[in-house]
Order: structure tokens, then C-alpha cells, then sequence
């Protein structure tokens, strides 16, 4: 399955965000000076985290949730609020697809590019439309592998 290699990819990222970020401390503090790349590199490397692991925790089922409502209702009621919920979470992902696809698009044409590392923004809002397609991909196999579990 795909969750293994995003998972390798996140971990990466954070061993990154780690050493990116002590290298920073470390040359502000011990050495007076700062490495001007760094802390847009954390920025946009935490960001490319949040979506890939959002994907992650889709394909788990363990997104946040408050059982209050679903604790009161029948199992009738309960599968009508998980196909309610399901459909949010695939329209969100659809949105994160569409919108971040046109962010992708207009950065790419106008040749935005981030300040301190000069790379194209693109690459930074592609982290919209990849984590999009993942988190819906990974919610439509959740929704198989529980109802598979009901039944």
C-alpha cells in the first residue's frame, strides 16, 4: 500500500525539519550568523508534512472526531452520519485538488518564486493538490476496509 512510503517520506521530512533547524540555532548562536534559507525551508517543509501525514491519518481513520453525536444514535443513524462525514472529507479533498491545482497553475505562470531559496512556488503549492488526491485516495480506502469490517 501507499501509506508505507509516505510514511518513510514524512519521517525524512522530519528528520530535515530537525537538522535544518538545529543547524540554524546552531550558527545564530554559536557562530553569529544566520542561515537565510533555513527558516523558509522549515516553513515549507512542515507545510509538505501536514499534508502528506493528513493523508496518513485519513487512511487510518483517525482524523479528529467528537463521538458525542455518534454515541447517541442507532447504528442506522451512525452509518447516515459516516456516509455524511465521508462525503465532506471527499469533497474537502476535492477542493484541496481543484483550488491547490490553480495555485499550482497561477505560481507556475507568474513566476512567483520564494523569497530566501528562489525556487518556484509551485513546488510549494503542489503540497495542495498531492496532499488532496492522498487524503481522498486513502479516505475512499478506509471507507472499502471499514465497511469490509461491518459486514
Amino acid at each position: 500500500m501507499i501509506a508505507g512510503p509516505i510514511k518513510h517520506i514524512v519521517a525524512a521530512i522530519y528528520a530535515l525539519l530537525v537538522l535544518v533547524g538545529s543547524a540554524q540555532v546552531l550558527s545564530r548562536y554559536a557562530l553569529g550568523f544566520s542561515l537565510p534559507w533555513s527558516e523558509e525551508f522549515i516553513r515549507y517543509a512542515f507545510f509538505w508534512s501536514v499534508m502528506l501525514t493528513a493523508a496518513l491519518v485519513a487512511g487510518d481513520g483517525a482524523h479528529l472526531k467528537v463521538d458525542y453525536v455518534s454515541d447517541t444514535l442507532s447504528p442506522r443513524g451512525r452509518r447516515a452520519l459516516e456516509l455524511f462525514n465521508d462525503c465532506l472529507m471527499l469533497i474537502f479533498a476535492g477542493a484541496l485538488i481543484w483550488f491547490g491545482g490553480d495555485l499550482v497553475w497561477r505560481a507556475v505562470e507568474g513566476g512567483s518564486r520564494s523569497p530566501a531559496m528562489g525556487i518556484s512556488m509551485g513546488w510549494i503549492y503542489l503540497a495542495f493538490p498531492v496532499g488532496g488526491t492522498l487524503l481522498g485516495g486513502m479516505h475512499v480506502w478506509h471507507m472499502l476496509h471499514r465497511r469490509r469490517t461491518v459486514e
